[in-house]
């Protein structure tokens, strides 16, 4: 079967899409980066995998088989435009930085992606590892544990743990998108969404 996922924005003028089946042709899945009439093809050497995050010139796909994270980039320097591979995580890309769930409870790693370089380790205080990260204007990471688990964001000028969700009734995931800064949060009592702020419960929390 061939499919093509929808084209994901990467923020700078360049968008990015899978590629699976037979529109991808021999080799797995392929995922494309694309700048007007420029386009890149990253070849990870999978298949069964899903398009993870895309931003600037980079982009994060998880493998089916073999089970990995690729990091792929038209800078990378072989025809696979794969910078490296690595055990498949929560990840989110902001600009050169890769956010990745680390393997202890509540651990986040920053990594330079033109450098491949661990720049920190920060705890969010989350009491699980975390299965979905979004990141936004290199200062903010959202973070989410599942359904049945916390959610908050860490980060800002102060660099630490901003909010989470932990009153019951809503210590699950929202429905989150992220921009620069700002959440919007659907909140799923009463079908209430609210942007530009932190929902949780019944309160509103600015992110600094």
């Amino acid at each position: 079967m061939a499919t093509c996922d929808p084209p994901i924005g990467t923020g700078d003028g360049r968008i990015s899409q899978l590629w699976t089946g037979s529109a991808a042709g021999s080799g797995g899945d392929k995922v494309t980066i694309q700048h007007g009439s420029s386009a890149y093809l990253v070849v990870p050497g999978a298949t069964g995998g899903s398009l993870v995050d895309s931003d600037g010139r980079y982009v994060v796909y998880d493998g089916g088989s073999p089970y990995k994270q690729y990091i792929g980039s038209p800078d990378a320097p072989n025809n696979a435009r794969v910078l490296y591979s690595r055990p498949v995580s929560a990840a989110a890309l902001s600009g050169s930085t890769l956010w990745t769930a680390g393997t202890t409870a509540g651990s986040l790693g920053q990594t330079d992606l033109t450098t491949r370089k661990t720049v920190q380790t920060v705890a969010t205080g989350a009491t699980c590892v975390p299965s979905e990260l979004q990141a936004a204007a290199g200062r903010w990471v959202y973070w989410s544990c599942g359904n049945s688990g916390p959610a908050g964001v860490w980060g800002g000028a102060g660099k630490r743990a901003l909010w989470s969700t932990r009153t019951s009734g809503n210590s699950g995931a929202h429905a989150v998108m992220q921009n620069d800064g700002n959440l919007v949060v659907y909140r799923r009592t009463g079908g209430t969404g609210k942007g530009g702020s932190l929902w949780a419960s019944n309160t509103s929390h600015d992110v600094p």
